[in-house]
């Protein structure tokens, strides 16, 4: 013969029932919020390398025009140097 539960833990049922299922909710709601907060962190610093990459790509560029146009300048006060 199993043992009736007790008339008060019957009362509770439902309310157990409730608190299981916002437990559960919270849970998910927690994990869903810190796998936003982990895609939001990874697409900034993806963004930031990007930012970077462009950066320093530009530097370069502008660095190698300069460099560029004083080679030039140097050939052409040479050659002038050498034709007077």
């Amino acid at each position: 013969m199993m043992a009736k539960p007790m008339k008060t833990l019957q009362l509770h049922y439902p309310m157990i029932q409730f608190l299981i299922i916002m437990i559960i909710t919270i849970t998910i709601t927690i994990t869903i919020t810190i796998a936003i907060a982990i895609a939001i962190a990874i697409a900034i610093a993806i963004a930031i390398a990007i930012a970077i990459t462009i950066t320093i790509t530009i530097t370069i560029a502008i660095t190698t025009t300069i460099t560029i146009t004083i080679a030039i300048t140097t050939t052409i006060i040479i050659t002038i140097i050498i034709d007077t």
